[in-house]
């Protein structure tokens, strides 16, 4: 199952054709399970999701196994995109909004790695909990102007 010789270029290719078929599992000529989910819906299934990922962790660590990880992994991320593609329907949020927040998110959590000129002025001595919070108060500021 390894390929180390996939460039990101040929990943974002099969992310893409993943996105197609989720989009195709949702349409008019798509799979009914899949047409009627709703976020709260998939709750019970991105549990047990997570759950397995977790226990293929476990089997990677007592044998050195990786397909069961990759396989979960792989329905973790179906999962991400379902809610994703559920989102861009009812037109709340799409996969894109989920990649941008994410990403602001360990831009932000971790200075030392992103904005190393100014983290030993001023960031040496904030903490995980402390870059957390201020993260919060940042995205109600980005809320309250994007009502303006």
């Amino acid at each position: 199952m390894k390929n180390n010789k996939i460039n990101k270029e040929e990943t974002l290719e099969k992310f893409s054709k993943l996105m197609d078929i989720v989009e195709s599992l949702r349409g008019e000529n798509g799979c009914p399970w899949d047409k009627k989910q709703t976020h709260s819906s998939l709750k019970g299934s991105l549990l047990e999701e997570a759950k397995e990922a977790t226990e293929a962790i476990q089997i990677w660590e007592e044998r050195q196994d990786i397909d069961p990880l990759v396989e979960e992994l792989g329905d973790v991320l179906f999962h991400i995109l379902l809610h994703s593609q559920i989102g861009k329907e009812e037109g709340s949020f799409e996969l894109a909004d989920v990649i941008d927040a994410i990403s602001f998110k360990m831009v932000h959590r971790h200075p030392h790695v992103f904005d190393r000129e100014n983290y030993e002025k001023e960031t040496v001595h904030k903490t995980w909990a402390e870059l957390k919070a201020e993260e919060k108060a940042l995205k109600e500021q980005r809320k309250s102007f994007e009502k303006e």
